[in-house]
């Protein structure tokens, strides 16, 4: 039978993983919100005056001024994937040592 104390742990281990988890898939999806003194004037001259020109430059200058927070939320998003998946790996690993341990004693 198993330690409390060591069940406790696994317990707690479990519930940061997905206290975590959560966290990086929320931020993962949610709404890019920049507020940018730029795209406020180039947005309101587009619903001025509706010109493609003026949506082309709204677009881009959108585009550059979220793409750091895109790339974070990329990142995010990978994190969020490959954590439980190395955890996984590394414990699977972990019994393996010690059955070969016990083996070869």
């Amino acid at each position: 039978m198993s330690n409390p104390s060591n069940r406790a742990g696994a317990i707690l281990k479990i519930l940061a993983l997905v206290c975590v988890e959560v966290a990086l898939i929320l931020f993962a999806f949610a709404p890019t919100n920049i507020n940018s003194k730029e795209i406020r004037t180039l947005h309101q001259q587009y619903v001025e005056q509706p010109t493609d020109e003026n949506r082309r430059t709204y677009e881009s200058v959108a585009a550059r001024v979220n793409r750091p927070f895109h790339v974070l939320q990329i990142g995010s998003a990978i994190i969020a994937i490959l954590l439980p998946i190395g955890l996984g790996l590394r414990r699977r690993m972990m019994q393996h040592d010690v059955a070969e341990s016990k083996q070869q004693s």
